[in-house]
């Protein structure tokens, strides 16, 4: 995530890059996801304190933080 983007275009790119990877588990992705968010960023603190690892639960959670 560059500084300065959004959450929400950050997904958009993400989910698009993600597109394009053939074969890819969701325990993967989640964590290529996570691990690109600034560490400062709320979102990344309410990832990193529920330990969510799959991208159903993070897409499920954005919606407050978009």
């Amino acid at each position: 995530m560059k500084r300065g983007e959004t959450l929400k275009c950050y997904i958009n790119y993400f989910q698009n890059q993600m597109i394009m990877v053939y074969n890819c588990s969701d325990e993967v992705t989640a964590t290529t996801f996570s691990a690109e968010l600034q560490v400062n960023y709320s979102f990344y603190k309410h990832l990193v304190k529920h330990n969510i690892t799959n991208m159903k639960d993070i897409l499920s959670r954005v919606q407050k933080y978009v």
